[in-house]
């Protein structure tokens, strides 16, 4: 997030300057279309770098630090708020016929995406109103940049001192970070700024993994010790069992040898 917001801040910070040249009166025109097209260049590049860092972010830091019970709310404030703030901030004014160098640059501007288009075509009139890019152009011209390049600059110190890093880290281990309520100054944690799963994250689920295998193996024991004392008890009724039929045959035996005598007499 940090590479990704200083990418955005020098982006911004060229587009400045480089707008403010096709603006400046007297300077030659030739050179302007120039400037204007070093101008679109960072335009693409800008979003190169918000593409890798900041345009997932609502959508994904929201569920990565937020509980299990508040998961799906952070991820719905985290969305709205993006949304919200894309209306705010893009333009609906329609092209002009024959644009000039600097109209270019702040058309892409402008326009960022056909779905952000769509989505401001289906708005209600009154609703435009409280957009701020028409009316920041004209009336600050290329100095509404700056106020763009100070917003991306500020990312940095912000994402430094109080955003966690998630990268490595399971849901589980988050949850474990907050609940051991940990200062709002996330850069004094060396844990919660590394970018590596931090080693008390790892230590706390082997021990529970050891503790999940001790308890498995001494009740696998215990089943073990049970399915024995069954197996000596079944091996005691088979041995009376063999006794018994022993005395059976004994008895059969005898009346045998006793019905032959009584036959021979």
């Amino acid at each position: 997030m940090m590479l990704g917001a200083a990418g955005q801040c020098f982006c911004y910070f060229m587009l400045t300057i480089l707008i403010r040249y096709t603006e400046k009166v007297g300077y030659p025109e030739a050179s302007q279309a120039k400037v204007a097209e070093a101008a679109v260049a960072f335009f693409f590049l800008y979003y190169a770098f918000f593409g890798f860092s900041f345009q997932g972010i609502p959508w994904l830091y929201p569920t990565e630090i937020n509980s299990t019970a508040m998961r799906t709310r952070g991820a719905a404030v985290g969305t709205a708020t993006n949304w919200i703030v894309n209306f705010i901030v893009v333009c609906q004014n329609s092209p002009p016929s024959s644009p000039h160098p600097g109209q270019l640059v702040q058309m892409l501007h402008c326009y960022k995406s056909i779905i952000q288009l769509i989505q401001l075509i289906l708005t209600p009139p009154p609703l435009s109103q409280v957009e701020i890019t028409p009316p920041g152009i004209s009336s600050l011209g290329w100095q509404f940049y700056i106020i763009w390049t100070v917003f991306n600059f500020s990312f940095i110190p912000l994402t430094y001192f109080f955003y966690p890093e998630t990268a490595g880290r399971t849901l589980e281990d988050m949850d474990a970070y907050f609940a051991s309520n940990p200062s709002i100054w996330v850069f004094r944690d060396p844990d919660a700024t590394r970018s590596g799963r931090p080693q008390k994250y790892i230590e706390s689920n082997e021990a529970e993994y050891r503790r999940h295998s001790s308890g498995t193996a001494e009740g696998a024991h215990a089943l073990t010790g049970t399915e024995m004392g069954t197996l000596g008890g079944l091996d005691k009724v088979g041995e009376g069992n063999a006794v018994a039929g022993t005395g059976v045959r004994g008895n059969e035996e005898v009346r045998a040898s006793e019905g032959g005598s009584g036959s021979g007499r």
